[in-house]
């Protein structure tokens, strides 16, 4: 027997948000709340350059994330969270730094809009969390948008549909799958 990472990850974009190390691989499937209780914390993801990066914090819910248990050697529990999931094969590569989301720009109540450079031609998903920083904010969104890019290294901005939030401050995590997380505070 030898040692295995499980990776925690969203559903929608393989983002891989949270590891935990076990002495042998799980027998089946492991429930995602198991591991994160029915919403797991996540904070210090994404460009470390950003200045809300030491204060960022966020919750996912367990409903959308997946757990993939992977040879520990494969994946060490260090470098989990540079890593996504590839979802239709279920196997970790490795997140190439320099792919990036840009924004959010221009919030407002209803939303607010992020930019990226395509990978591909495929379609792809925006995924985002919106949850308010201080008490008396709005409910916490979950939002997937879906994007047909024409082609690959096409630049895109997509707008983010919200329902309408109470003014104030907000944590935003925004993950497209096969670039860095954007994980920032906006101000409606």
């Amino acid at each position: 027997m030898s040692a295995s990472t499980l990776l925690l990850y969203t559903r929608k974009t393989g983002h891989v948000l949270a590891a935990a190390t076990v002495a042998a691989p799980p027998n089946g499937e492991v429930d995602a709340e198991m591991l994160a209780g029915p919403l797991l914390p996540v904070d210090h993801l994404g460009d470390p350059t950003k200045p809300d990066f030491d204060t960022a914090q966020i919750t996912v819910p367990a409903d959308e994330l997946l757990v993939l248990s992977v040879d520990a050697k494969a994946v060490p529990i260090d470098q989990a969270r540079t890593h996504i999931v590839k979802l239709k094969e279920k196997t970790p590569t490795t997140l190439d730094p320099t792919k990036t989301i840009t924004g959010p720009a221009t919030p407002t109540a209803n939303g607010f809009s992020v930019s990226f450079t395509s990978l591909s031609a495929e379609p792809t998903v925006v995924w985002a969390r919106v949850e308010a920083a201080n008490a008396g904010g709005s409910p916490p969104q979950t939002i997937a948008t879906d994007v047909n890019p024409t082609g690959a290294n096409q630049v895109l901005t997509v707008h983010v549909p919200l329902q309408a939030l109470a003014s104030g401050n907000y944590w935003t995590l925004v993950l497209v799958p096969g670039l860095v997380p954007s994980l920032s505070k906006i101000t409606v």
